[in-house]
């Protein structure tokens, strides 16, 4: 288990790759901006909502590929410049197809409680 110095210092090492996986979730955020710009009047939010559902997705899309990106790394995985960008990308892709494993596990295996509770 690597001590907060230790992965201090390797997410140091590898500021660049969390920058380009931010760049992607930015990318990402300018494309799904597009997207609700083209909807049909009737679909929009009111001006007030959209600004605040521009900056609240504009935080999550930066903080969600940042952290995935710091949590392959601090993983041991080498992360190249083309694989951050790529997880700052599909960032909401890989915790939904996490997520939806996570359910399936708990469906299969069912959940295990203590029988003194």
């Amino acid at each position: 288990m690597l001590t907060i110095d230790a992965a201090s210092l390797e997410l140091q090492k590898n500021v660049v790759s969390l920058i380009v996986a931010g760049i992607g979730g930015l990318i990402l955020y300018g494309v799904t901006i597009a997207e609700h710009w083209n909807r049909p009047p009737e679909a929009k939010l009111s001006s007030s909502r959209y600004v605040l559902w521009f900056v609240a997705m504009l935080i999550w899309l930066l903080f969600l590929a940042i952290i995935l990106t710091a949590i392959y790394i601090l993983n041991g995985d080498k992360m190249g410049v083309m694989l951050s960008f790529q997880v700052g990308l599909s960032s909401p892709a890989i915790v939904q197809n996490l997520l939806a494993i996570a359910a399936n596990k708990v469906v299969k295996q069912g959940v295990v409680v203590d029988p003194i509770q």
